[in-house]
């Protein structure tokens, strides 16, 4: 990793934001590796808040064993992560959520492009937290969507990109997404850059509530972001033409990646169909 200039300077405030609902599996490893970046004058500078949707497990316990803001009230996550920024102070707002544990060292690093290189949103790679064959089909996937724009948003932003950000156009579809595309509109200079670091998921690599839920709310997404973006994310045959490096990194896997891709794409499917017979 570069050094940057930036820690001869005062170290500005970063706020981490974490929306929660009964969190209790994964909310201590995430707090855990935000707290353990063995760096001091960072972890003197970093501001968590929490915004959980009135859990019914532990997650409230088990944040307040550490030194974050818990703010507990009933809202969807979009509200939650309008919440968190809301009360946040920092100079840059890490998005983050209760199921994803940061590299150590990432702070640092992020910091030190935004401020010397004077990047304005960071776009952070993910893989998932697991050695079983599908989570090692689902991490080599990720690696597919490396500086796919269109499937990949930031998760840290300058201050100044989120305060310009029309929370009332965002719903439960695709928050961390939508905002990067709100923060685009009214920012379309943005300079983003990539982490070198990563993000662990600690999910269920199988996770077909979420592809269920992005089919419920696929209508309202795409009236409100009708644009290349948004048919490209969708578009079965742009994935399979990224995903194909799959196959070349790992044959085995990279067929696992297609027929697992195949298969969030019926469960979208099935998810847009289910909000056409609800009304």
């Amino acid at each position: 990793m570069p050094e940057f200039g930036y820690m001869q300077k005062n170290v500005p405030l970063i706020s981490i934001t974490i929306p929660t609902y009964n969190s209790e599996a994964t909310i201590n490893l995430c707090l855990g590796s935000i707290f353990h970046q063995y760096d001091a004058e960072i972890n003197s500078k970093i501001e968590v808040i929490v915004v959980d949707n009135c859990s019914s497990d532990r997650t409230e316990e088990i944040c307040k064993g550490y030194d974050c803001r818990f703010l507990r009230t009933r809202c969807s996550k979009a509200e939650a992560r309008e919440m968190g920024f809301l009360k946040s102070t920092g100079k840059y707002v890490l998005i983050l959520d209760s199921d994803m544990c940061i590299e150590r060292g990432i702070l640092k690093e992020l910091i030190g492009y935004a401020e010397d290189c004077t990047f304005d949103a960071i776009i952070i790679n993910e893989e998932f937290l697991g050695k079983s064959f599908i989570h090692i089909a689902r991490t080599i996937e990720k690696k597919c969507y490396t500086n796919a724009s269109e499937i990949q948003s930031p998760r840290l932003y300058k201050r100044q990109v989120i305060e310009k950000v029309d929370w009332k156009r965002i719903d439960d579809g695709w928050d961390e997404m939508e905002i990067f595309l709100e923060a685009q509109e009214s920012s379309p200079a943005l300079q983003i850059h990539t982490s070198n670091k990563k993000i662990w998921l600690i999910g269920n690599p199988l996770d077909i509530r979420k592809k269920l839920h992005h089919g419920k709310y696929f209508k309202m997404y795409k009236k409100k972001y009708n644009s290349q973006v948004v048919r490209r994310q969708f578009s079965f045959s742009y994935r399979v033409k990224l995903l194909t490096k799959s196959l070349e990194i790992s044959l085995p896997h990279g067929s696992a990646v297609l027929v697992l891709k195949f298969l969030d794409f019926l469960f979208f499917y099935i998810g847009r169909i289910s909000s056409y017979l609800g009304k």
